[in-house]
């Protein structure tokens, strides 16, 4: 399952409950990008712009989806 929704929307929280509630591990893309390039999502917009964002959640999330298992 993927959230999508602009910043503060409440994605991580509610993605985090819909995941206790199923049982699955919750993954937090924005923490999976800063992890991957040193900068928050916010810099990296700021830095970038927002197309170059978009580009790298896109990447991000494709490769979740390859990791991820679907039931």
């Amino acid at each position: 399952m993927v959230l999508l929704g602009l910043m503060g929307a409440g994605k991580s929280t509610v993605g985090r409950l819909v995941a206790q509630r199923l049982g699955v591990p919750f993954v937090d893309s924005d923490a999976q990008l800063e992890a991957r390039t040193g900068r928050t999502a916010a810099q990296l917009q700021r830095d970038g712009g927002r197309a170059h964002l978009h580009e790298l959640e896109q990447v991000e999330l494709a490769e979740q989806a390859e990791r991820t298992v679907v039931f």
